[in-house]
């Protein structure tokens, strides 16, 4: 007797504990791990590679999503409602893209309440603070408990504010690019700019559909400071938390760190077939080639880059050459490595893109001979402080290996994670 109540006890402590937990977290009421803040309450896991097949536990905690980017929406004449499905939808590709599974995230409007319509440019940014953002602009403050967003009008009194608040050099300028007056900061810089008006910080909120109060004063002095006078509680909450959340929004930059390996021909090693590598992993990688004979290694010049906007890392030489057998038409012909890079924050990583060429001549015979070695494209996700890998196979069998390290830095230099 003794033992079979013994059994049953741990049988019923083991399965309906973790019965729970599964129930609990499919119906969003994680509430310890909302109020620990840990990455490790619930059965959460780093990657979607390491899970059972047939499992769709979320990868990642609700604490996270203050990390998590998504990319930058236009939202034109949306109701609260469609902004919030329009930004999960980009959650969900952004998960499907980094190799997350998404969490079942719920919203709840006070039924109350009439959320003002929204038409504005949401910058790129963690999807917490999107949130935040879509909430004030519609007049409205969230709440999240556990993996439930909750949101309540702002309430409106007149009561009289007067406050300062120190605000970015760039400030108005984001206010101008998120109400679609000016360029959105990865405006292709080599396009031709639009014609644009730089709005005032009360004509860019008015833009952005928040109807000021006629007591409410704003000035943006030439110290960074942003006056604000009214007898308007619910304006100087919306401008308040607007400050806040554009404040935080640090400029960073992707630092890329490349290498390239070449192999000779008959050299005994078969590559990964992977496309993404960890700092481990690359290690490995490395180590294993080393080993090898006929392998040659070249760390080329790490560069620095603003998110979404392209550069260039060159090794090269100008060579003149004929372009007729008359000799008086020349032309000019870049020979060498060249590797182009572009990269913007995703998930809890970024997408990169490269490109890499290698470009021999041959001017043996008196006529340059111009012969492209490698030529290889490559563009996908990496995780921060990851790498792409890239392997091309010539006809002869020797290989290029391309490992392209990128990692989310500040304006200082100093990586984010």
């Amino acid at each position: 007797m003794v033992a079979l109540c013994l059994w049953l006890g741990l049988r019923s402590g083991g399965t309906l504990g973790s019965d729970a937990t599964v129930a609990g977290n499919a119906a969003g009421q994680s509430r310890h791990e909302a109020s620990n803040g840990s990455d490790d309450a619930g059965p959460f896991r780093t990657k979607a590679s390491s899970r059972p097949v047939g499992e769709a536990q979320p990868t990642h905690g609700p604490q996270r999503l203050r990390e998590f980017i998504v990319p930058a929406l236009k939202i034109e004449r949306l109701s609260l409602e469609d902004a919030l499905q329009k930004l999960m939808d980009a959650y969900e590709m952004a998960c499907a893209k980094s190799g997350e599974t998404p969490l079942p995230l719920t919203f709840s409007i006070d039924p109350q309440a009439r959320p003002r319509k929204l038409t504005f440019h949401l910058p790129a940014g963690n999807f917490s603070s999107s949130v935040r953002l879509l909430a004030t602009l519609a007049g409205m403050k969230v709440t999240r408990d556990g993996r439930e967003f909750r949101f309540v009008p702002i309430p409106k009194d007149d009561t009289a504010v007067s406050r300062e608040m120190r605000v970015p050099p760039d400030f108005n300028s984001m206010l101008n690019a998120m109400a679609g007056v000016m360029p959105p900061p990865d405006f292709d810089p080599f396009a031709e700019p639009p014609t644009v008006s730089h709005k005032t910080v009360s004509e860019s909120l008015q833009a952005l559909g928040i109807e000021l109060d006629p007591t409410t004063q704003l000035k943006l002095d030439f110290a960074g400071v942003l006056n604000l006078e009214t007898r308007s509680a619910a304006d100087a909450a919306v401008i308040a938390e607007i400050t806040k959340l554009l404040s935080a929004s640090t400029p960073k930059q992707l630092k890329f760190d490349p290498m390239v390996l070449e192999l000779a021909a008959g050299a005994d090693w078969s590559p990964p077939d992977i496309s993404q590598m960890t700092e481990p992993e690359v290690q490995k990688v490395m180590r294993d080639l080393a080993q090898r004979a006929g392998t040659d290694l070249q760390s080329l010049p790490s560069v620095t880059a603003k998110m979404g906007q392209g550069t260039a890392i060159e090794i090269i030489n100008e060579v003149n050459y004929p372009t007729d057998d008359s000799g008086e038409t020349m032309a000019t012909r870049d020979v060498g490595k060249v590797m182009k890079v572009k990269g913007g924050m995703l998930g809890f990583g970024q997408e990169v893109s490269l490109n890499y060429t290698d470009t021999t001549v041959d001017s043996s015979t008196g006529k340059p001979v111009f012969n492209v070695r490698t030529d290889m494209s490559d563009e996908g996700f990496s995780s921060d402080g990851g790498s792409r890998f890239v392997v091309q196979t010539r006809p002869d069998g020797s290989k290029t290996v391309v490992l392209l390290k990128s990692t989310i830095i500040d304006a200082t230099g100093r990586p984010i994670r």
